[in-house]
C-alpha cells in the first residue's frame, strides 16, 4: 500500500516538474497561478500582476529541455532511496505543506523546517538542487516547531499580524515580496515591518545586502554544454539584432505620475518623433488584445523596437522589477531609471546589457547617445554580447536559490551560520536608507511631486 502511495506521488511531482510539452505560459507553474490570482491593488498592479508573463520568454526550449530531464533523474533517484527507507518515512497525508519533506528526506538526514508567512509569493515547490533539505510551509500549524520563519512584512498570511512571542531558538527572516519600502512618498506597511524590527535575525529581499539575496530574476552563466550548442547554432555569430527594428523606444506604462513620466515626455521631445511610443493608461491605447505577451500581436510589436524603457515607480536599493526583464528576453535594450544605483542592475546583468538613464550629464547627452546607436547596428549589436555566456533566471529558479541558501545555513551549527542582525536598525535600513528621489536631478524643471521620509 505504501509503494502504491509512494509511486502515486512520484508521479504527481513528475507532472509538475516535466514542462517540455507545456506552452511557454505555462512554465512558471505555481508561481503563475499564484499571481494571476493576486489582487489588482495600486502597489501590486504594476509589479506582480504582469510578473505571471515573465516565465514565457525566459528560456529556450532546448534549456528547458535539459533542465527538466535532468530534475527527473534527480527526482527518479529520490525515489529509490525513498523505497528503500520507506519504513523510517512519516506516514501522514502528502499535504502542500509536507510535500517537501515526503519528497526529499534522504536516510538519515534530518530536515529543518521554515514556516512563510506570506499571501503572495510564498514558495511552493520541491527544491531539486539544494544540497541540504527543509520542509517549506505555510501551515499555521507547523509555526511553533520550525527552525525559521519568514514574515513577509508586505502581504502577512496566515498571521495577518506579527505574533506577539517568537518560539526559542526559532530564526525570524524579513521579506518584503515584491514591493518598493517606499511608494509616492509613503513608507509601506511601516508598522509591520516595526514589530518585526525587534525579533528579525536575518533579511530576505530584493536589496543585495540581505542576508539571503532574492531579487526578482537575474542573469546566471551558461552551462558548457548550452555555449557549445549556441555556437553550433549561429557558428559566425553573425546575427543581426536591429534587423527590422524601425522603431527607437517603447513604454507600456499605467500610472502617469512621477518623475519616470517627466523624463520620458522630455526625452521624447528631442528623438524624433515618429520613433517613440507609448502604450497604456498613459498613452495609446494599446495595439495588442489582453496582457498576453506571448502572443503573436505583442512579438511582432516589440520585434519593431530597439529600445524600452524600464522605468521603476521607485528608486529603491535593488528594487528592480519585470520591466528590466521584458526587454531582455524580447531582443530589445533596457533603457533603466531604477534601483539606488547603477551597481543595482549590475548585480543581476552585465554592464553593456543596458543603458542606465540617471548615467548621462544631461538629457541632451541622453538623447544623442540613443540617436546615434540607432543609426549604428554595429554599435546596437554589442549589447547583445550577453546572449552568448548568460541567461535569465526565471522567478521561480531565484527564489528557489534563495530559500537554499537559508535551508542550508539552518543546518550550520550556530556558530557558522550568517551573524543575526546585520541591518542593526530594520526600519532604517529598509527605510531610509535604501530609497532616492525618482528621477536624475537634471531632467528639465524636474521637482519631486513628493518627499521622502
Amino acid at each position: 500500500m505504501k509503494l502504491v502511495f509512494l509511486t502515486s506521488l512520484f508521479s504527481v511531482a513528475t507532472s509538475l516538474l516535466i514542462v517540455g510539452e507545456h506552452r511557454s505560459d505555462e512554465v512558471v507553474g505555481n508561481m503563475d497561478t499564484m499571481l494571476v490570482e493576486a489582487p489588482r491593488k495600486h502597489l501590486i498592479g504594476e509589479q506582480v500582476s504582469e510578473w505571471h508573463l515573465l516565465g514565457a520568454k525566459v528560456k529556450s526550449e532546448s534549456e528547458l529541455v535539459g533542465q527538466e530531464v535532468r530534475k527527473r533523474v534527480q527526482l527518479k533517484r529520490r525515489y529509490i532511496a525513498m523505497q528503500q527507507s520507506w519504513e523510517q518515512m512519516p506516514t501522514h497525508n502528502a499535504s502542500a505543506g509536507s510535500l517537501n519533506a515526503l519528497l526529499q528526506k534522504p536516510p538519515g538526514q534530518s530536515i529543518k523546517t521554515i514556516f512563510v508567512n506570506s499571501q503572495y509569493g510564498a514558495p511552493e515547490f520541491v527544491m531539486q538542487t539544494c544540497p541540504v533539505q527543509c520542509d517549506i510551509t505555510t501551515q499555521k500549524s507547523k509555526f511553533a516547531k520550525a527552525d525559521a520563519a519568514v514574515f513577509n512584512a508586505r502581504w502577512m498570511a496566515p498571521f495577518t499580524e506579527v505574533p506577539s512571542s517568537k518560539p526559542h531558538g526559532q530564526k525570524w527572516v524579513f521579506n518584503f515580496f515584491y514591493e518598493a519600502p517606499i511608494y509616492k512618498g509613503e513608507r509601506i506597511k511601516e508598522v509591520e515591518t516595526e514589530q518585526l524590527s525587534k525579533m528579525t535575525d536575518w533579511t530576505m529581499t530584493f536589496n543585495h545586502a540581505s542576508d539571503f539575496w532574492s531579487p526578482m530574476a537575474k542573469m546566471v552563466a551558461l552551462a558548457a554544454k548550452d555555449r557549445r550548442q549556441l555556437r553550433n547554432t549561429t557558428p559566425n555569430g553573425t546575427k543581426n539584432f536591429a534587423a527590422g527594428r524601425k522603431y527607437l523606444l517603447l513604454w507600456f506604462v499605467s500610472s502617469c505620475d512621477g518623475g519616470r513620466m517627466q523624463l520620458f515626455e522630455q526625452l521624447a521631445r528631442k528623438l524624433p518623433r515618429n520613433k517613440v511610443h507609448m502604450y497604456g493608461a498613459c498613452g495609446e491605447p494599446s495595439p495588442c488584445p489582453g496582457r498576453n505577451e506571448s502572443d503573436a500581436c505583442y512579438q511582432k510589436l516589440f520585434a519593431k523596437y530597439k529600445f524600452y524603457a524600464s522605468f521603476e515607480n521607485s528608486r529603491c536599493a535593488g528594487y528592480i522589477t519585470e520591466k528590466f526583464f521584458r526587454p531582455l528576453n524580447e531582443g530589445m535594450v533596457p533603457l533603466v531609471l531604477g534601483g539606488k544605483s547603477t551597481k543595482d542592475y549590475e548585480h543581476l546583468a552585465p554592464r553593456g546589457s543596458f543603458v542606465d538613464a540617471s548615467r548621462f550629464s544631461s538629457l541632451n547627452a541622453l538623447a544623442r547617445y540613443l540617436r546615434k546607436v540607432d543609426r549604428d547596428d554595429k554599435k546596437y549589436n554589442k549589447f547583445f554580447g550577453w546572449r552568448s555566456r548568460f541567461r535569465i533566471a526565471d522567478p521561480h529558479e531565484v527564489m528557489e536559490g534563495a530559500y537554499c541558501e537559508l535551508c542550508q545555513n539552518l543546518h550550520r551549527k550556530s556558530s557558522l551560520q550568517k551573524p543575526v542582525r546585520s541591518f542593526r536598525d530594520l526600519s532604517k535600513w529598509w527605510y531610509s536608507e535604501s530609497c532616492r528621489s525618482d528621477a536624475p536631478s537634471w531632467v528639465d524643471d524636474w521637482q519631486m511631486p513628493y518627499e521622502l521620509s
